[in-house]
């Protein structure tokens, strides 16, 4: 499956750092509300740099780079939400919603490297049959 590549640096947020970031500011969520307009519109730059085009429905592997085994892949996967919502984000225009009609499937896929992120691949899959 060929599809478009996007590589996002981090480290992304893991699931911890959007729990207490969830949980501040007397449990408003006021920190979650700012990492994830921060790294929404960052994803969604650097998708409408790559030229990803509009899909109608699409399938997302995310091979995600560590530098070192500290976070749990589980931890990590938490930041896909971020890619998800990038591609329907004003700027990106990639899909119209990121609900079931369009969420093709994803994968998920770690390994060790000397700069951590993750590398998107988007490839646009067809609608299921009813």
């Amino acid at each position: 499956m060929s599809g478009y590549r996007v590589w996002i640096p981090g480290p992304l947020p893991g699931m911890n750092e959007i729990i207490k970031a969830a949980k501040g500011c007397n449990g408003k969520g006021l920190g979650y509300s700012a990492m994830k307009k921060r790294w929404t519109g960052d994803i969604a730059l650097r998708i409408r740099a790559a030229r990803v085009p509009p899909m109608q429905r699409a399938h997302v592997r995310f091979d995600w780079v560590s530098v070192d085994r500290c976070r749990d892949p589980d931890n990590i996967e938490a930041a896909q939400k971020f890619a998800w919502d990038a591609l329907k984000h004003k700027v990106a225009k990639v899909l119209t919603n990121d609900g079931w009609k369009q969420h093709g499937g994803s994968e998920h896929h770690h390994e060790l490297g000397a700069k951590a992120g993750v590398w998107l691949t988007v490839t646009e899959v067809e609608q299921p049959t009813p």
